[in-house]
């Protein structure tokens, strides 16, 4: 029986990471010690055998890759990114409260769909939600009584396996989307970054995450506990101030690694410290008040942006 093939498994995919491609094709890699490694974005962002499941040290029948599951959205980052480009709002208000400063986007089922599962490929394979499977089934396996709780790659492999699907539904459910375009400050990107989803076993019922896609433009997804149905997307610019925040809080949630593109950020206690951090019910003050404007602007009867969603 052959073996599975040895390779190298993108958490941070190739088809989104060459957006943080400067005018020489490089990006930028910076560790807690403040180490910097410039290199092609491709060489960046991922680990071996990541998403291969082997039960034995010899091959076995049920051993197998499921690399193959984040295909679909691999396939869709290209034009879901170009799309975010031109819905993004790079000149809009910069003053004023949230619900002023929101502009609503009318997207159809299957921009949705795919919003969804290109988002929920990037949680699944992040070295954060990996982390949070670790803590969880260590703390069974020592529970259990095992003499060594350590999970290995495959274990954690096998408890990731059927979350793409999962997440995906639960993102695509409800909820409200959020594209954040920088008026001056560029985004930055880790190998951990604001969510919570911590269980392979369900998805939270209120969904969130912040996601750096661009050097230029972040996702913020939130399921209220009450929302007006539509518009289920909205566009907004942030300060230069409203980016450096969401940056500090990719550090909260980064370990090892931090990705930019020109403008090399200034580390935080948080990142300095080497581990995957939280904030509190994984939140922030700004993005609850943000998630309040989302789920409560109106903007005008549902039929105005139910025709395209349909």
């Amino acid at each position: 029986m052959k073996s599975l093939r040895n390779e190298l498994h993108h958490w941070w995919p190739e088809c989104v990471s060459r957006f943080w491609a400067d005018a020489d094709g490089h990006a930028y890699m910076m560790t807690p010690d403040g180490n910097v490694v410039r290199s092609l974005p491709g060489q960046f962002g991922a680990i071996r055998n990541a998403h291969t499941i082997k039960l034995a040290k010899n091959p076995t029948v049920w051993d197998e890759s499921f690399e193959g599951v984040f295909g679909s959205a691999d396939s869709n980052f290209g034009a879901l990114i170009a799309w975010l480009g031109e819905v993004a709002c790079a000149d809009g208000p910069t003053s004023g409260t949230f619900d002023k400063r929101l502009s609503p986007l009318s997207l159809s089922t299957e921009q949705h769909n795919k919003l969804a599962d290109c988002m929920a490929s990037l949680i699944v394979r992040s070295p954060r939600f990996r982390f949070c499977i670790r803590l969880t089934t260590e703390h069974y396996r020592a529970r259990f009584g095992m003499p060594d709780p350590t999970a290995d790659k495959s274990l954690i492999a096998m408890n990731m396996r059927n979350c793409q699907k999962t997440f995906r539904d639960a993102i695509a459910s409800g909820g409200k989307f959020l594209v954040m375009s920088s008026a001056g400050l560029e985004f930055i990107f880790g190998d951990g970054f604001l969510h919570n989803f911590t269980s392979s076993a369900a998805a939270p019922h209120n969904p969130r995450f912040l996601i750096p896609v661009t050097p230029e433009i972040a996702v913020y997804y939130v399921k209220p506990m009450a929302y007006r149905s539509f518009p289920k997307a909205f566009a907004m610019t942030l300060r230069p101030e409203e980016v450096k925040a969401m940056n500090d809080i990719v550090q909260v949630y980064s370990e090892r690694f931090l990705f930019y593109r020109r403008e090399k950020p200034e580390i935080t206690d948080e990142f300095r410290r080497g581990e995957h951090r939280q904030l509190q019910y994984d939140d922030h003050p700004s993005l609850h008040e943000l998630g309040h404007a989302m789920g409560e602007t109106h903007f005008g009867p549902d039929a105005l942006f139910s025709r395209v969603a349909s």
